[in-house]
């Protein structure tokens, strides 16, 4: 996994509107993906412009246990353990529609 700044491909207006636009997409792509795991927006901006780099947008690359380390993913594992974990997950989700579903039947039966 590499963790990167946004790039960008051509020519770019080196204007101050440039630089805010890209911060923008950076920051909403940083709250994106700092929403969905573990990891805190400083770390994850501190991993994507390493400091003393010649060059600052290298970014990091992270592999396996690093990343679980860092928080960005929750376990290192192929094909045929995500699938599990999708099966477990919506297990999951169905028993929990199905208790609510039984809850809000009983409550109509205490209302009449």
């Amino acid at each position: 996994m590499v963790i990167h700044p946004v790039r960008m491909n051509g020519t770019v207006i080196g204007a101050q509107q440039t630089y805010d636009y890209f911060r923008q997409i950076q920051d909403r792509i940083t709250g994106f993906v700092c929403s969905h795991c573990s990891v805190s927006k400083q770390r994850m901006e501190e991993m994507m412009i390493k400091q003393g780099m010649l060059s600052r947008d290298l970014g990091t690359i992270l592999v396996g246990e690093q990343a679980v380390y860092e928080g960005i993913i929750s376990s290192v594992g192929g094909i045929r353990e995500a699938v599990q974990k999708l099966h477990e997950l919506a297990d999951g989700y169905r028993a929990g529609r199905m208790k609510k579903k039984k809850n809000s039947n009983s409550d109509k039966k205490k209302i009449k």
